[in-house]
């Protein structure tokens, strides 16, 4: 992905991993060269050419990086802590590209296609509304946005049954089905995963220089979690990514402080840490090729920082 890179080699991390047993120290080099079995971590680029859709971060915490595909369908449940409040929602929306209009910038960027109208999507046999598939990308070093047509959209909360919302699917079965005409459709079935929940504690000082963060998650077996850490930018109160950790140790990772102290902005004083799992699967029908589908689950917690 062109707007990701490797943390560069002149900055080095320590991160203490957690394994079966006791805790055992291991240090990172992040350079090219220095990839672990279990730990990735990549900085996200604040390239000026770069498409800020491509990424994807808002402030539900899903991330969708651009995808050259003809259909994107993304279903995702989202726990959100902050004060001691908890929040859920569950977000699930499908975009169908037209791979013969691609959109350019400078007549040599591709940031997305325009997209193909369908006469109905369903998820759950919910029907999902139309809305304006928005993207915003930098243009001269100014943000600009442009519509790209449409994607099909739902809510939890629009899945009201009696007039009951009911919780997102965690380890369970979606169905989706999608209608091209009133004649032609596809169904299938798109398996969810179990909910992250995380944990996040400080332990040392920062006027001492010892400060870590302990991120800590309900680990599974043979799981593949990514952990993005975001600043909130004080005026507009916009996310912005830093550093993205892709995991499958056993759910537990010390993180020293200077690490974001150095990607922050002073003025900040909050930043988010989402805990994300996902599945992900490719997949070709008939009437729906080169079709993505991610289905996951986002513990999205901010905090103050200290």
């Amino acid at each position: 992905m062109n707007n990701l890179k490797k943390i560069s080699s002149y900055i080095f991390i320590s991160l203490l991993i957690w394994s079966c047993g006791e805790p055992a120290p291991t240090e990172l080099l992040s350079d090219e060269n220095s990839v672990t079995s279990n730990v990735q971590i990549e900085t996200i680029s604040n390239d000026a050419d770069a498409s800020i859709n491509s990424y994807g971060y808002d402030s539900t915490g899903i991330i969708n990086p651009f995808l050259k595909k003809s259909t994107i369908i993304n279903i995702t449940g989202v726990r959100n802590s902050s004060m001691g409040t908890i929040q859920n929602e569950g977000y699930y929306y499908a975009i169908f590209n037209d791979k013969d209009k691609p959109v350019m910038v400078k007549g040599k960027k591709l940031i997305g296609f325009k997209s193909k109208n369908f006469n109905s999507v369903r998820f759950n046999n919910y029907e999902a509304i139309p809305i304006p598939n928005k993207i915003s990308y930098m243009d001269r070093m100014m943000v600009r946005d442009t519509v790209l047509g449409i994607k099909y959209f739902a809510n939890q909360r629009m899945m009201r049954h009696n007039g009951q919302m009911h919780n997102f699917p965690f380890l369970s079965k979606v169905n989706f089905k999608a209608f091209v005409n009133k004649n032609s459709f596809v169904q299938f079935d798109i398996e969810t995963p179990d909910e992250i929940v995380g944990k996040i504690t400080f332990e040392g000082s920062r006027a001492r220089k010892n400060l870590y963060l302990t991120l800590e998650w309900n680990a599974l077996p043979n799981d593949n979690v990514e952990i993005v850490i975001a600043r909130i930018k004080q005026n507009t109160n916009e996310t912005e990514p830093l550093i993205k950790i892709r995991h499958n140790n056993n759910g537990k990772i010390k993180i020293p402080f200077s690490v974001i102290e150095q990607l922050v902005a002073l003025q900040d004083k909050k930043i988010i840490i989402s805990f994300i799992r996902k599945i992900e699967k490719e997949l070709n029908f008939n009437l729906l090729d080169d079709t993505f589908i991610t289905a996951q689950s986002i513990h999205n917690i901010k905090i103050d920082i200290p």
